[in-house]
C-alpha cells in the first residue's frame, strides 16, 4: 500500500515549492481572488428578475461555474435554471434554445480575450433568435476586449475579468461568481470558504518555512 505525505512534509521536504508559492502570489491574482469585494455582483444579481440565467462560454468561461452548480443544485434545488450554452454542436444548442420558453431570461456572454470564435459564434446565432439588448445581455471580459466594444455599442452591462487572472482560474471572479448568485447561491459563503483555505495554506507554509 503506497503511503502519501501530508502537505506539511511535503513543504519541509521542498524548500522550492514554498519560496515559488510566495513568488507567484506577487503577480498572479488567482491568489487574491478570495479577499476581493463582491458587493457589485451581490447588488447586480439581487436587482434581477428572472427565471433563467444562460452562460454562453467555452471551457474555462463556464465550466467552473457548471461544475459548482451541479453540485450544490443537487442538494438545493434552486428555483432558478442555469443554462450553458458551452458548444457548437447545433443539435445541442436547439435543444437548449427549446428550454428559453419566456423572456425572462438573462444572458451572459463570457470570453477573456473577447475573441473566442466559438462564444461569439454562439451569440451572434443567439442574436437571431433573440431581441438581445442591455435588458438582457450581460457581457463579462477583459478590459479593452472586441467584446467590450461590442457592449459598449449595445449600452450593455459589463463584468471585467483582472487581467493577472487566467481564463481557467476565473471561476472566483464574476465569470463564475455572477451566475451563480444569480441562480441564489451564496457567493459570500463561497468566497469565505475559499479564503478559509487559501489563509490556511499560507499559515502552513509560514510554520514550516
Amino acid at each position: 500500500m503506497k503511503n502519501y505525505l501530508h502537505f506539511d512534509e511535503v513543504v519541509s521536504k521542498d524548500k522550492d515549492f514554498v519560496k515559488e508559492a510566495y513568488r507567484e502570489s506577487t503577480y498572479i491574482g488567482f491568489y487574491n481572488l478570495p479577499d476581493q469585494n463582491i458587493d457589485n455582483i451581490i447588488n447586480f444579481a439581487n436587482k434581477q428578475d428572472i427565471d433563467i440565467v444562460a452562460v454562453i462560454g467555452i471551457g474555462g468561461s463556464s465550466l467552473g461555474a457548471e461544475a459548482i452548480y451541479n453540485f450544490l443544485n443537487s442538494k438545493n434545488h434552486y428555483i432558478r435554471k442555469l443554462i450553458f450554452f458551452d458548444t457548437t454542436d447545433p443539435i445541442a444548442i436547439e435543444n437548449k434554445i427549446h428550454l428559453i420558453k419566456n423572456n425572462r431570461t438573462l444572458f451572459l456572454v463570457i470570453s477573456k480575450s473577447g475573441t473566442t470564435v466559438e462564444s461569439i459564434s454562439i451569440l451572434k446565432y443567439i442574436d437571431t433568435k433573440f431581441k438581445l439588448n442591455k435588458d438582457n445581455l450581460v457581457v463579462i471580459t477583459d478590459k479593452n476586449s472586441p467584446l467590450e466594444k461590442f457592449a459598449e455599442t449595445r449600452n450593455l452591462k459589463i463584468f471585467y475579468i483582472p487581467d493577472n487572472v487566467g481564463g481557467r482560474y476565473s471561476v472566483l471572479t464574476a465569470v463564475g461568481l455572477l451566475p451563480l448568485a444569480l441562480v441564489g447561491v451564496n457567493i459570500n459563503e463561497l468566497i469565505y470558504g475559499a479564503k478559509i483555505l487559501k489563509d490556511s495554506f499560507f499559515q502552513l507554509i509560514k510554520i514550516v518555512k
